[in-house]
């Protein structure tokens, strides 16, 4: 097995990811409960952990010792976060970055600030945005290419060069919510293959979807359930 060197973007097909739900990969890690969260949220991924970049991770503080006992055995550095994770937004979002490729997108306004000098010490760009949920927003489709419903990083990741499909929002199911993000329901499982934790046929901009993911000869993988469900996202960490 190796380690996913570049966060999201795994080369071989994915052996060991962080996910809520099953998954067809050969081992799930459980997100900790956090129970300052809205019950649906209480185990989402992306508000608990961030891949920073290789071997290195974040995570919040209230999660450090359930990830550290697992992941360092895995050959990962397990960084603690200094910020808590509140209830509400953007109290919840320290940690919701989205790294794509060389460069990482969040509102450094409330960036935990151990990952922000981890970004700094290992020149990783910190593209700011507005949005703090970016990790939920991104779909990481390669090093230069992203989907998201976001305007706002959707614009600001076109000023940097990235191929861009902005979506429409909706068409993602969070309970709780009138809708989720994209990004918490789609991931790489390896270079070449986009898994949807529902049918993307349903989704408002699925023929855009599947245009997109085509120009990059990336095939779709999907859950059972009708729409895809923001199940706060699936982080990739060792591959076959």
């Amino acid at each position: 097995m190796q380690i996913v060197s570049i966060p999201n973007l795994p080369e071989k097909r994915v052996n060991t990811a962080i996910a809520s739900i099953s998954i067809p990969i050969h081992k799930r890690i459980d997100p900790i409960k956090i129970s300052c969260l809205v019950p649906s949220m209480a185990k989402h991924a992306d508000l608990q952990v961030c891949h920073l970049d290789g071997n290195t991770v974040i995570v919040c503080p209230e999660a450090f010792d359930y990830y550290q006992r697992i992941l360092f055995p895995l050959g990962f550095t397990v960084l603690c976060g200094k910020t808590k994770i509140g209830r509400t937004y953007p109290q919840d979002a320290a940690y919701n970055i989205a790294r794509v490729g060389r460069v990482a997108f969040h509102n450094t306004k409330i960036t935990d600030p151990v990952a922000l000098d981890y970004f700094v010490e290992h020149n990783i760009p910190v593209v700011h945005v507005k949005q703090g949920y970016t990790k939920c927003s991104v779909v990481p489709v390669c090093e230069e290419a992203i989907i998201t419903a976001d305007k706002g990083i959707a614009h600001a990741a076109r000023q940097i060069g990235f191929d861009v499909l902005e979506v429409l929002p909706g068409g993602v199911s969070l309970e709780g919510f009138p809708y989720g993000f994209l990004g918490g329901a789609a991931f790489l499982l390896d270079k070449k293959t986009m898994y949807f934790t529902g049918a993307v046929k349903n989704h408002p901009s699925k023929k855009e979807i599947y245009a997109f993911l085509k120009k990059y000869s990336i095939k779709i993988e999907e859950g059972s359930i009708p729409i895809p469900m923001d199940v706060g996202s699936v982080i990739p960490l060792l591959t076959e």
